[in-house]
């Protein structure tokens, strides 16, 4: 990092000249829009000291105050709504602003609209309904104009025609809406192309011109279901671990909540070198749990972070799981199978070779027997009978247990 400082520092930069900006420029005012918190933004090329600001409306001019943002002297806001508050009283009307900085000018041309003319929507926007079947109603204070709406619900899109009015019915069916991946869905109903009689067009929705936009939600009866753990541990024995942290992920198909107490969840990581020899057991605690979304999956997740792996630690870790505490609409739930990964570790402090009980033999294995044996998985499985002592060596890399005892083939 400190070298990258350095070279930042030996580079030169030439500043480009660019004419004075005005943000917006034109469009739709509404003063306290969450567009522009009812203030017009100005960014001068050159540092300027007490920049002035006029507005012309109905063939007078009114004086601005200004405010700068930051401590340059080159980004500066004008308080038009404070200006205009007691000249302007209808939609409509249309305002120039004039700036003036130094020896740079700006201006800017807007349809002022101090009453904005949507007086209601029903259902309340962001508001849960209780059937799916009812109507979005959005009542204005003038007769608009829209050329259409858009029914929205994951993958499901329904457009409806054009149409005018003070009041403006939108029907949502019950096929509208998507199936629910959780317990709760979502449709969205918005009106596209929305003007007043004069050809201005509004919007309650920032960044959007001409959209009313609504949404709603329902919730949905869904029993919860527990999807397993990711990796699982059937098919990723051997996860290979990394340096830093890594995740066991137990899945839902609806969000639930843990209970913060010490017994969240259970779970040890035991760390052996690359002789197999035991090096040291990390308990886990409910700091190290998380949940949520997981929207590349598609599911809820608990998921509980395995520590980092030791300095020390080339061989393998066995680390066991058990998730606690796990409640779904405040009624809490069977604990959690409890899960076990073997996980290879990264050679570090050992060369890569095969270990077995300490001894190294240049990748063939040594057993105390000179007789063959049988080969177990470390969960008691029988992998292989008869294996010869110099055959050991050829087996899947992972763990094994050989005469009672733990062997690491790499």
């Amino acid at each position: 990092m400190r070298k990258l400082f350095t070279t930042l520092a030996a580079c030169s930069f030439v500043a480009a000249s660019f004419a004075a900006t005005i943000m917006p420029e034109s469009g739709v005012y509404y003063p306290g829009d969450i567009n522009n918190s009812g203030v017009i933004h100005v960014e001068f090329n050159d540092s300027v000291a007490a920049p002035t600001a006029t507005i012309n409306v109905n063939g007078s001019s009114v004086n601005a105050n200004m405010f700068e943002e930051g401590v340059t002297g080159r980004f500066w806001a004008v308080e038009i709504q404070e200006a205009l508050q007691d000249v302007v009283t209808t939609n409509g009307t249309e305002i120039s602003l004039t700036v003036k900085g130094g020896s740079e000018t700006v201006t800017g041309s807007y349809t002022y609209m101090p009453v904005f003319p949507l007086t209601s929507i029903t259902p309340e926007n962001y508001s849960t309904v209780e059937e799916k079947t009812f109507n979005a109603i959005f009542t204005f204070d003038q007769i608009v104009s829209y050329t259409g709406a858009t029914i929205v619900s994951g993958d499901k899109v329904r457009n409806i025609g054009s149409g005018n009015g003070k009041t403006v019915t939108i029907a949502i069916n019950e096929s509208d809406w998507a199936t629910a991946s959780s317990k709760q869905n979502s449709i969205s109903v918005q009106l596209n192309g929305v003007t007043l009689s004069n050809g201005s067009h509004i919007s309650n929705v920032s960044g959007a011109t001409d959209a009313i936009v609504a949404n709603y939600f329902f919730n949905e009866t869904v029993a919860i279901q527990f999807l397993g753990v990711n990796p699982d541990p059937t098919d990723a024995t051997y996860q290979e671990v990394y340096d830093g942290y890594w995740y066991a992920s137990f899945m839902f198909n609806d969000a639930v909540s843990l209970v913060e107490d010490e017994k969240t969840v259970c779970a040890t990581v035991t760390f052996y070198d690359g002789y197999g020899e035991y090096l040291d057991d990390v308990e886990l605690t409910s700091m190290d749990v998380f949940g949520g979304w997981n929207y590349r999956g598609g599911y809820y997740s608990v998921d509980v972070a395995v520590p980092e792996v030791p300095a020390s630690a080339s061989g393998y870790a066995s680390v066991e799981i058990e998730l606690n505490n796990v409640s779904y609409n405040g009624k809490l739930l069977a604990s959690m199978p409890t899960v076990t990964y073997y996980a290879n570790l990264p050679s570090k402090s050992v060369k890569k070779s095969n270990m077995v009980n300490g001894k190294d033999t240049a990748g063939i294995n040594i057993i105390e027997s000179n007789n063959s044996v049988d080969v177990y998985s470390i969960q008691g499985n029988v992998v292989k009978q008869q294996v010869a002592p110099e055959e050991i060596n050829n087996l899947p890399a992972g763990i094994y247990i050989i005469e009672g005892k733990k062997f690491v083939v790499r």
